[in-house]
């Protein structure tokens, strides 16, 4: 179980995590599985963290709810001061195993959130993402034509 017990005060922090609590329930109320208990976590603009733990411990349960995937059972979380609700395409969330779409090609995966952007904007940016991971020249490749790595950098490009 992951626990983690700060103050309660709010900063100004790029992601503030406040006493949230997940618990999934069985067929009958009182077949509860706390996976998550009171945390509280803030991380700051620039700053690199790591969610460490023993398997089943609630590391990606409690990713899921920062992305907005999944809602906590009590608590709150902000990202840049404004409450995390749902899924939303300002955020990115890299998943262990590949998540690009295979029937899309590198720049269109890329390009996947970037559709109310004009064309213009659109390929710019996409261009610029892809030349950031270092994917120039597999613009047009589909993923099975990639290797792992490769597909994890088209995954961080989008």
């Amino acid at each position: 179980m992951l626990t983690n017990n700060l103050d309660d005060s709010m900063t100004d922090n790029f992601v503030s995590v406040r006493n949230v609590w997940m618990t999934y329930f069985g067929k009958r109320k009182d077949q509860a599985t706390h996976v998550l208990e009171q945390i509280n976590l803030d991380v700051r603009h620039s700053e690199f963290v790591c969610i460490v733990g023993s398997s089943g411990c609630g590391k990606s349960t409690l990713l899921n709810i920062v992305a907005g995937f999944v809602k906590a059972t009590r608590g709150k979380v902000t990202i840049d001061g404004l409450p995390v609700n749902g899924p939303d395409s300002r955020r990115l969330f890299i998943f262990q195993e590949n998540a690009v779409f295979p029937w899309l090609t590198v720049a269109q995966n890329v390009g996947l959130g970037l559709l109310k952007k004009s064309r213009g904007e659109r390929d710019a940016m996409v261009q610029h993402c892809i030349e950031m991971v270092g994917l120039t020249d597999f613009e047009h490749a589909f993923p099975r034509e990639l290797s792992g790595g490769m597909r994890q950098r088209a995954e961080i490009a989008r």
